[in-house]
């Protein structure tokens, strides 16, 4: 270890014989100890990572086909080209409010479907960004500290303790 008392780096001079072997095999359960618990860190980031990934892909599909349901409605209600559709959906769903295509259609049915694809759509978008934010700080927080990788990494089989994180 690096950066240990004088006490704990082996070679004191009030220690007897047996009190070094002692706090050598101390020594050797902490690291033991240590890496264990780095690696079940290790692995509960992983799990958590990918089924926030898995929770990402799933609201991006469920975000894509609501946005082609939206379109072809408004592509059939109010005759709309595709482009011209999508956009008025995605206006809808993240509250732009630009407007859209012009005239818009006066019927029962085309406000009915937008007052109810309106307040779905809000919900579908606050899902998606949340799960966009959570992906982006779990890899966030993976590239700044990783324990595991860095207690490893030392390479020349030095192990070294580092207090940065």
């Amino acid at each position: 270890f690096n950066g240990l008392p004088a006490a704990l780096s082996g070679n004191h001079p009030h220690l007897s014989q047996t009190d070094e072997l002692e706090l050598h095999g101390l020594r050797q359960i902490f690291d033991s100890e240590y890496e264990r618990a780095l690696e079940d860190q290790e692995i509960a980031w992983k799990a958590r990572y990918a089924a926030t990934r898995w929770s990402f892909i799933l609201s991006s599909l469920c975000m894509i086909i609501y946005l082609w349901l939206g379109c072809m409605f408004y592509r059939s209600e109010a005759g709309w080209s595709v482009p011209d559709a999508l956009l008025f959906t995605v206006y809808t769903c993240t509250t732009v409010g630009y407007g859209g295509p012009q005239p818009l259609p006066n019927t029962a049915a085309f406000h009915a479907f937008t007052s109810v694809y309106f307040l779905v759509g809000i919900s579908g978008v606050t899902v998606l960004g949340a799960h966009t934010y959570q992906l982006v700080m779990l890899e966030a927080t993976r590239m700044r500290s990783s324990p595991l990788q860095r207690r490893r990494g030392n390479g020349n089989g030095n192990r070294t303790l580092s207090r940065s994180s």
